[in-house]
């Protein structure tokens, strides 16, 4: 005991040292805390420049940015001139700098970037100048500035743009310098002469706007308004209007008719129209390779037509062998039967083509005799009631074997869509050398299909009418997207196949086109395939699954799927293990064994019976035999067995293996087990009253 007290002294002593040494660190942490703050109150303070700006000057120089005084009087950027002294565009030189409280004198005005001043100078206290005493970091005169108040130029009193003199700073000003600018920004009169009528009407109004704001301002007659006079002088003097005989160009060549223009058009060249427009048909040239741009006008042909001799009857004729581009606008007639007659490589990309005033009747809007014809972009072709928006036309006896129009359009096809031949070749001929193929469309009409061997392919769009199930694309569809509108949808195949599995004779596949994402529904083929020896049992999903599925039934599925058959040895032979309880109940069920040998092994059902004032023993081959077999045994059998629970019943004293008694067993181990536990419990309270 007395070596417990010491060691809780020590204890005690070592708790109240570190406690002392904790207050002392605490004390001196606060005292260092306090010197910050005295040497604050003492004056110290950072070194810190503080400005002040009060009765500020204002934009036209009255009144001196009062400038507080800098470290020890540093002197604000030292005056420095801006830009070294470079002229501005025939800026003005500025004026002497004003002195300052003390007597010193800003630094003498330099010519600034513009002929303006930085910040106002004002003098520092003591006689130092202020943070822009001299003349500021742009001490030469600022972009538009000018010096400050007592002496100096008013803030914009420097020169403006090219050298013009602008008025004071306010809103005038701004304005002025503003329509400068603009004007500034006029076009020179080459540019001018080649601009197109869009541009040049632009032009026009942007130089109407500048004069009308001219005559509206005060000053104006400062501003250096030289592209503004020939801009005037250009619209005035006859040189060029608005109103421009060109209808069209190639480059910088403007001709007054697109006839003219498709005469002078040479390969690679792109024609631009620059106006909507009228004129005769057009012929262009087997060979031909070039694009006309509409630029968003339209063409209307209202003079004469064009085509072969006692056949003119054509807005345009575009000859073999040419590759055509027709793009961004929209062509027109009232005296062609036919629009567009076509036996070259064309390309119609966002174009119109409304054939519906064409004269006299069952006219075509675009005639297809040969050649790689796309209508794709939104182009839209439009032909009247009874009339073809355009045709496939197969014509092998005038030498014209291959035609192929392909449709990928957000336009409208009003009109119907003709495929026919001249009847010369077989339907396989036709099919190898023309094509219709549609990707997308909205088709108002319908389909009229008159050559045998027709090759359409539909894989797209919106029509007015069913589309027929051979013209949809492999993998396509028809399908109803209703409000009377119909269409096609991508198809997925789905097979169903069977496997004899080591048999023969087994079913052909199946096969069929769903929506993708559905599934298809089959009907199990009522084939049995045959393998000799063997019994077939039905279909499984797997190899060597078990039997899923018998012929006649049904089965769904979205993907491809293969049945396998399932055999069953005809020599195998069954034979079945039966329980009975003899008297008890809950007793296993019946177990199975297949073999072909003549004998099979069973493991006995682990499952025990019960039976009130009995114990189960174990199983027996009689009903009143002694116990032969234990749960979990193996048993070689040879046909079919019925196996008989053995029961006893329990006696006073428990002997062991009787199951029966396992509950008097647990208890007499529990007393003993207690009995133990009480001792122990006992010796170790006596041992602690000795110590």
């Amino acid at each position: 005991m007395k070596n417990v007290n010491s060691y809780g002294k020590i204890r005690t002593g070592t708790g109240a040292a570190w406690k002392r040494l904790l207050s002392t660190g605490l004390v001196l942490l606060v005292l260092l805390s306090l010197f910050p703050v005295a040497a604050f109150a003492d004056g110290e303070q950072p070194d810190v420049l503080t400005t002040d700006v009060e009765n500020a000057g204002s934009i036209d120089g009255s009144g001196d940015t009062e400038s507080t005084e800098g470290t020890e009087g540093t002197k604000g950027t030292e005056g420095t001139k801006g830009t070294e002294g470079t002229k501005g565009t025939e800026g003005t030189e500025g004026t002497e700098g004003a002195e300052g409280t003390e007597g010193t004198e800003g630094t003498e005005g330099t010519e600034g970037t513009e002929g303006a001043e930085g910040t106002e100078g004002a003098k520092g206290t003591e006689g130092t100048e202020g943070t822009e005493g001299a003349e500021g970091t742009e001490g030469a005169k600022g972009t538009e500035g000018a010096a400050g108040a007592e002496g100096a130029e008013g803030t914009e009193d420097a020169k403006g743009g090219n050298g013009a003199d602008v008025p004071e700073e306010d809103e005038n000003g701004q304005t002025l310098r503003e329509l400068q600018a603009r004007i500034d920004a006029l076009p020179d009169r080459t540019s001018l002469e080649t601009m197109d009528e869009e541009e040049r009407a632009a032009t026009y109004a942007e130089l109407i706007s500048i004069i009308d704001a001219l005559n509206a301002i005060e000053g104006s007659e400062a501003l250096d308004t030289q592209k503004l006079d020939e801009a005037v002088a250009f619209f005035a003097g006859g040189i060029a209007t608005l109103e421009t005989d060109y209808v069209a160009k190639i480059g910088d060549a403007q001709y007054e008719s697109l006839e003219d223009a498709f005469k002078n058009v040479k390969s690679g060249d792109i024609i631009v129209l620059l106006k909507n427009c009228t004129g005769n048909g057009v012929v262009v040239p087997s060979g031909s390779s070039f694009t006309v741009d509409f630029a968003g006008y339209t063409y209307t042909i209202d003079g004469s037509t064009v085509g072969s001799s006692g056949t003119e009857t054509n807005g345009f004729q575009l000859l073999r062998d040419s590759t055509i581009v027709f793009k961004n606008g929209k062509i027109t007639s009232d005296k062609a039967k036919i629009l567009i007659q076509n036996y070259s490589n064309l390309t119609l990309e966002n174009m119109t083509l409304d054939g519906r005033y064409l004269a006299g009747s069952t006219n075509y809007t675009l005639s297809n005799n040969y050649g790689d014809i796309y209508i794709t972009g939104s182009t839209s072709i439009l032909a009247a009631p009874g009339d073809y928006a355009f045709d496939v036309y197969h014509w092998p006896q005038s030498g014209y074997d291959s035609v192929h129009v392909t449709v990928n359009t957000t336009g409208t096809i009003e009109g119907m869509i003709q495929y026919s031949s001249d009847g010369s070749a077989g339907d396989d001929v036709v099919k190898a050398n023309t094509a219709l193929t549609i990707q997308n469309i909205n088709h108002i009409g319908s389909l009229d299909i008159q050559a045998g061997g027709a090759n359409v392919s539909v894989s797209g769009g919106s029509f007015s009418y069913p589309v027929p199930a051979e013209y949809c694309a492999e993998g396509f569809a028809p399908v109803v997207l209703g409000n009377g509108q119909y269409g096609v949808q991508q198809q997925n195949t789905v097979v169903l196949s069977y496997d004899a599995n080591g048999g023969s004779g087994a079913p052909a596949g199946e096969s069929k086109n769903v929506a993708a994402g559905s599934q298809a529904e089959f009907t199990i083929s009522d084939i049995a395939p045959t393998l000799t020896d063997y019994i077939f049992m039905g279909w499984s999903t797997s190899a060597n699954g078990p039997v899923e599925y018998q012929p006649g039934n049904k089965i769904s599925t979205a993907t491809s799927l293969t049945l396998y058959a399932v055999w069953k040895d005809a020599n195998l032979k069954t034979f079945t293990i039966t329980y009975d309880t003899n008297g008890g109940a809950g007793g296993p069920g019946t177990q199975s064994v297949e073999t072909n040998t003549g004998s099979g092994i069973i493991v006995i059902s682990r499952v025990r019976p019960y039976r009130l004032g009995y114990y189960f023993t174990g199983w027996s081959l009689t009903p009143g035999g002694k116990m032969q077999y234990r749960p979990g045994d193996s048993i070689t059998i040879q046909g079919d067995l019925t196996l008989y629970a053995v029961w006893a019943k329990p006696t006073d004293s428990p002997r062991t293996g009787d199951e029966g008694n396992i509950a008097r067993w647990t208890s007499m181990a529990g007393l003993g087990m207690a009995g133990i536990g009480t001792a122990a419990l006992m010796f170790f309270r006596k041992k602690r009253t000795l110590e």
